[in-house]
């Protein structure tokens, strides 16, 4: 008999989004102290890889996976000589990134990684998206107000709330600005892992925080940020406004976690003094015991894990037998006679954490000569997101003879 073994996960969307703060043109009528410029610099120098060279949002793909490319496509500039206009990241020579126009960055969260392109996720572990904004007008324009961009937004988004082996995702962020030309720039990241199975990936709640060296600097983003019209942006609060100049560029950062929401279930019965196995054969009168081993092969905790099992007839409970063995019950605990009924919750369960549940069941005298499975089920739901639930099963048999 082969292993069935289900998973049921409902998952709630994940969206992300980040931007990053890099140091001011050398034109620029600098408003800030020297000391202060150097520090912005240094920080973003090295903790950002710099590129040289970026893919665009109409490159073509060897797959059907989606391209983590930029656009569109504009006019560039360089710091030495910045645009006439109000533009956003178009300038080519940062010091700290190179191409702004790659500006969607990712990284493993509490590291000293550099952002880069592309990350390979594991599940359990939190990672960092940023996205560089800069409004590449001339400094001079900002004394006349035409330097100044209005309705400055930033919306983000994934491709896919999960990756594996076979699948990547991107991250995506849009930078709008009524004044801007373009009016809309946009650029991604790719995310990928090297697990067989879905990982999930999830919002940090409250991590969207913009960064810029003024006083909106440390305002947390809602989660508006992830809706089609983004959040506004600005310099000393979020009003939309950002000068020219790389003096007033800045970052948000948001993070996201993967998660892998996995379990299974290991069903098998035997004779007395025989071994487990997936099928037992039997007489009319015999007693057999059942064992049911539920692990937690996830990277999240699972709450509220159950068990119960379907009975056919012919097959019945013996009283007083059975008995779980889990983390909090080393030795053993005698259960009520009711996991043929609704069954009983057993708690929670972390990353690799087990319970096994036995019984013994007795053939009915009169049985006819067949083959009679119990099936055992185990249900559960995400301690850090309740909304999300799954459930597996397995069935052993007990083939049923003559006397």
């Amino acid at each position: 008999m082969n292993k069935r073994i289900r998973s049921i996960i409902s998952m709630t969307m994940v969206l992300g989004l980040g931007l990053q703060l890099f140091g001011c043109s050398s034109i620029a009528e600098s408003t800030t102290s020297e000391s202060s410029e150097t520090s912005i610099s240094q920080t973003t120098e090295e903790s950002v890889e710099t590129t040289t060279s970026v893919e665009t949002s109409s490159s073509e793909s060897e797959s059907d996976q989606p391209v983590a490319g930029w656009g569109p496509e504009r006019e560039t500039f360089t710091m030495d000589n910045p645009a006439d206009y109000i533009t956003f990241n178009s300038i080519t020579d940062n010091v700290a990134v190179g191409d702004e126009r790659n500006f969607v960055r990712i990284r493993e969260a509490n590291t000293n990684n550099k952002y880069r392109d592309s990350v390979s996720v594991v599940p359990g572990l939190e990672y960092e998206v940023y996205i560089y904004f800069h409004n590449d007008g001339k400094s001079s324009l900002n004394g006349t107000g035409n330097g100044v961009a209005t309705d400055v937004r930033v919306f983000s988004g994934l491709t896919s709330w999960k990756v594996n082996r076979d699948n990547r995702a991107v991250v995506s962020a849009t930078i709008t600005a009524s004044n801007s030309n373009p009016e809309k720039i946009w650029d991604g990241a790719y995310i990928t892992t090297d697990y067989d199975n879905d990982v999930i990936l999830r919002y940090v709640e409250d991590s969207a925080v913009i960064h810029n060296g003024w006083d909106a600097s440390g305002t947390l983003l809602s989660e508006d940020i992830f809706m089609d019209d983004g959040v506004l942006i600005g310099e000393n609060q979020l009003d939309g406004t950002i000068p020219a100049c790389a003096e007033f560029s800045g970052y948000v950062t948001y993070r996201i976690r993967a998660e892998q929401i996995a379990s299974r279930i290991d069903v098998d019965v035997c004779r007395e003094g025989g071994n487990y196995n997936y099928s037992a054969k039997a007489n009319p009168g015999d007693v057999l015991t059942y064992k049911a081993v539920f692990m937690n092969t996830g990277s999240e905790n699972l709450s509220d894990v159950t068990f119960h099992a379907v009975f056919p007839e012919g097959l019945s409970l013996v009283p007083g037998t059975t008995v779980l063995v889990n983390g909090a019950n080393p030795d053993g605990l005698l259960m009520k006679d009711i996991v043929d009924q609704n069954g009983f919750n057993t708690g929670l369960y972390g990353p690799k954490a087990k319970a096994e549940l036995t019984f013994q069941v007795k053939v009915d005298e009169n049985v006819d000569p067949s083959e009679l499975s119990i099936t055992v089920y185990s249900d559960y739901s995400v301690t850090a997101s309740p909304d999300q639930y799954g459930e597996v099963y397995d069935s052993a048999s007990v083939v049923v003879s003559s006397n």
